[in-house]
């Protein structure tokens, strides 16, 4: 689905945004990191893995700035350089 885009608000996020919500949290962020993960290794770190990990340690709770975050890559990029310190 192509979804409806405007500014700070896309359909197809909010969808997968309402899918989230309505799981347990562990599946939650299974889910979220397996969308996450590639996004980071293919941004050339090396640290794909771990870097994953803390944001969704540090970022799982707030579903909707996720899920917002995995697409837009410069606020990602300022995301993974903060999980990197």
């Amino acid at each position: 689905t192509t979804g409806i885009r405007t500014r700070d608000y896309d359909t197809e996020i909010e969808d997968f945004i309402e899918m989230l919500i309505s799981k347990p949290e562990n599946e939650r962020k299974k889910k979220l990191g397996s969308k996450l993960f590639p996004l980071i290794k293919s941004m050339g770190y090396k640290e794909s893995t771990k870097l994953t990990v803390w944001i969704l340690d540090h970022m799982s709770q707030d579903v909707r700035s996720l899920a917002y975050t995995m697409n837009d890559s410069a606020r990602l990029h300022e995301i993974v350089a903060e999980a990197q310190t």
